[in-house]
Parts: C-alpha cells; structure tokens; sequence
C-alpha cells in the first residue's frame, strides 16, 4: 500500500483505512499486523526505531484484528441458498470432474455464437487482424499498393513493444481502415489485401 497525504498523521491515517478496506480470501496477509502497527502511537508520533517490530511483534500480532470473512450468513433471496460455488455430491469421487465438464460445455455453446470481426474486403481480398490490442504508430502503405510477401505493412505497439505486421503474401493492399494513432482491439481489421494471380 503507498499512500500520499501532507502530514505523517494524515498518511497513516489513509494507510489504516485502506488496509481496512482490504479483501484477500484464500491467501494469509500481513494485513492485520500492519493495522496493529498502524494503531501504535509510536507511529504516528515518528517515534519508531529499527528494533521497535523485534521489541513489540508479540503485541503487534495479539492486537492485529481477525480477518473477516465475506460470505453470505444465510440466504438473500427465496431462491438463494447462501453456498458460494457449486454443490454436488459428496459422496461420488468424479463429481467434481462432471461439474467442470459441463461449465465447460455451457461457456463453449455460450461463446459458439459470438463471432468475430468481419476480415474479408472487396473482391475476395484477404483482411489482416490486429495481433492484439494496442496503438497503431506507424502505417507504410497505401490502398492500391503493390506489396511483396514480408512487406512491413503496419506497426503496432502494445505495452511498450512495438509489433511489425508483414504481408503473409504478395498481392496489392485493397482497403486500409487505420491511420497513425488508431487504438485497435486484438482481432481487429487492419487492411485486407487482393493475393496476385502470378504468385
């Protein structure tokens, strides 16, 4: 947690209320400790040594609040059965497997629909996706340009690495629905190219 605030006081303060408002489950956290430490007047008052966590970690963990647990006491809806997760059966050592295979099955049919963007341009030309998501830096051709197979087309940069798209083919470029400075969705259309009869 890193916290700014105009005064030592105001900073602890803002450190306190957000480990506070913390929710880790599943993992164990320093959370409650570092509340404990906060709480202490040494603190807050800078009066703190480099022996001070040795000197009192007894009464740093005795004080450290129990982590609450966030899940529902009992039912919220006539409907809701208050369990988080699913149940199956105890009793059948593949249940759990069964469960997995059909959550699987139901997120693949969910998802069967869903298509993609539409990469095909006029005439048959072929539509080059966007590897991923990011901004578009540099463009070197033109509709109606001849391109050869590993022509750099595009450049793409993503997290600060710079992603050169190449022709897969020879052919001309037929649409180019990008400029310099377009953010782009992975998948998206790039610019489609007509393949050349000759190759």
């Amino acid at each position: 947690v890193i916290v700014r605030a105009q005064s030592h006081e105001a900073a602890a303060a803002k450190t306190a209320r957000a480990l506070s408002e913390f929710r880790i489950e599943g993992v164990a956290t320093n959370a409650g400790f570092l509340q404990a430490l906060l709480d202490r007047p040494e603190l807050v008052d800078g009066r703190l040594t480099t022996r001070f966590i040795d000197d009192y970690a007894g009464d740093l963990v005795a004080a450290a609040p129990a982590a609450d647990r966030f899940v529902a006491s009992g039912p919220t809806s006539p409907t809701d059965s208050g369990l988080a997760g699913a149940q199956v059966d105890s009793t059948d050592p593949l249940a759990l497997f069964d469960h997995a295979t059909a959550t699987r099955e139901a997120a693949d049919a969910a998802t069967s629909d869903v298509t993609g963007p539409d990469l095909s341009g006029p005439d048959g030309s072929v539509g080059l996706p966007a590897p991923i998501q990011g901004t578009i830096v540099s463009v070197a051709v033109d509709e109606g340009d001849a391109v050869r197979e590993g022509t750099p087309l595009v450049v793409l940069e993503a997290m600060k690495m710079e992603h050169h798209i190449t022709a897969p083919f020879a052919g001309t470029v037929t649409e180019l629905p990008i400029a310099v400075g377009d953010q782009v969705e992975n998948g998206a259309l790039l610019l489609t190219i007509e393949e050349s009869a000759d190759d």
